[in-house]
């Protein structure tokens, strides 16, 4: 088995086996409640820990095992290890951003709006700082759960909410986004100029 403790009941995790086509698919904590979880019967192999939250008022700030952040890498587990020194750390201080999404007329438009990290490297290593909203059909929207950092956001027309973590996508978005700073517990609003996605006319 594997064990570890965190404080908060918001938090959902699993483990997500990273051996390539044909690996187990995600294997879910039992929750326990004095508020540890365990995982059992994990395949030997590297797995990756995902962790969601059932609030857009926290983020997960660190998993560590050992006292190192494994919250964006991959677990090397062997054979009948039982690991105990892992702690979830959840952030209450997230930050939040909002706005409008208008067409060169100015008028409001629907579009996805995408928020990523300014550092291209965490777009592959760090997939959960990347958020994705969907306007309403006036061109509001509302991002919250954010991780303060430094972070770009653009608005793009027909573009499937699926594929805006795709970093070659996010790499062609890139040079139009706006770029944001969010603070602790912070918020953020901007009016964004929708853009065709890469390929669209």
């Amino acid at each position: 088995p594997y064990t570890t403790l965190f404080r908060s009941r918001a938090v959902r995790l699993g483990l997500q086996s990273q051996r390539g086509p044909g690996a187990q698919g995600l294997i879910h904590a039992s929750i326990n409640d004095d508020s540890t979880f365990t995982i059992y019967s994990i395949p030997p192999g590297p797995a990756r820990f995902l962790a969601s939250l059932n609030s857009e008022s926290y983020y997960v700030k660190e998993i560590l095992l050992k006292g190192r952040n494994v919250a964006d890498q991959a677990v090397d587990f062997a054979d009948g290890d039982l690991i105990r020194e892992v702690h979830v750390v959840v952030a209450l201080d997230a930050a939040e951003f909002s706005g409008a999404v208008v067409s060169h007329s100015g008028t409001g438009t629907p579009a996805t709006v995408v928020l990523f990290p300014s550092q291209p490297d965490a777009w592959q290593s760090s997939p959960r700082l990347i958020k994705v909203a969907a306007t309403t059909a006036h061109g509001k929207f509302v991002i919250r759960g954010i991780m303060p950092g430094d972070y770009g956001i653009v608005a793009v027309r027909n573009l499937d909410p699926a594929a805006a973590g795709d970093p070659t996508l996010l790499g062609a978005l890139e040079p139009f986004a706006s770029r944001v700073t969010l603070r602790s517990g912070g918020a953020g609003s901007k009016v964004l100029h929708a853009i065709q996605g890469p390929g669209q006319r």
